[in-house]
């Protein structure tokens, strides 16, 4: 009885600490950064919450031994969930919050509980199916920063051209503040599009790298 109490608190206690110390991470002020630091910043999210997702399923198999598939959707539930609610109070200590992150999130869990649930499976067909849908939650998750990374290292090729707005991602190069952006054809100086920039009422309206 006592070897098994012990082997419940342990990864109670490990999901517990991790889950404290993510929130901490996740809540903390941190100073604006370009868009490569906020890529980085999305990848670690998938890597948290991968990290975090295992835990949550370590637990749910010491309590539930040889879990069912709406027992696995639970754990990963509650872990997105989890996800969604540090996004909701960020603003309260000075942060954005973003569906983004949120997205993030919920494939960082998927990830690490299906890897865990496919390891641990007993047969060869749902280990085959929880590998996949570890692999795809990972796709989906960092796809989208791995792409902006990817701008990030073109426009450094491209230089001196800061941008000419042949592709929507050259929008990511840009922050705009109370104004509305589109990419438009008329008044192109390099290929075929350009940027309009229509001002809105504000304190401080305009667009910066």
């Amino acid at each position: 009885m006592q070897e098994t109490r012990r082997a419940i608190h342990k990864p109670i206690a490990l999901t517990g600490i991790f889950a404290v110390l993510l929130l901490l991470a996740l809540i903390a002020p941190v100073p604006r950064a370009g868009r490569e630091l906020n890529c980085l910043g999305d990848l670690l999210h998938v890597a948290f919450f991968a990290v975090l997702g295992a835990f949550a399923f370590t637990v749910l198999q010491v309590l539930r031994p040889h879990p069912r598939i709406w027992w696995i959707i639970g754990c990963w539930a509650v872990v997105a969930v989890f996800g969604i609610t540090t996004e909701w109070i960020q603003p309260s200590f000075g942060r954005n919050a973003s569906w983004g992150d949120v997205w993030a999130d919920a494939c960082g869990a998927l990830a690490g509980i299906m890897w865990l649930a496919g390891r641990t499976a007993s047969t060869r067909g749902f280990r085959i199916r929880a590998f996949a849908l570890t692999g795809m939650a990972l796709l989906t998750g960092t796809a989208q920063p791995f792409v902006v990374l990817t701008d990030a290292a073109l426009q450094r090729i491209e230089m001196p051209v800061v941008a000419s707005f042949e592709h929507p991602l050259e929008q990511t190069r840009w922050t705009w503040r109370e104004c509305r952006v589109e990419r438009v054809r008329e008044h192109a100086t390099d290929g075929d599009r350009s940027m309009r920039v229509d001002l809105l009422p504000g304190v401080y309206p305009g667009v910066v790298m």
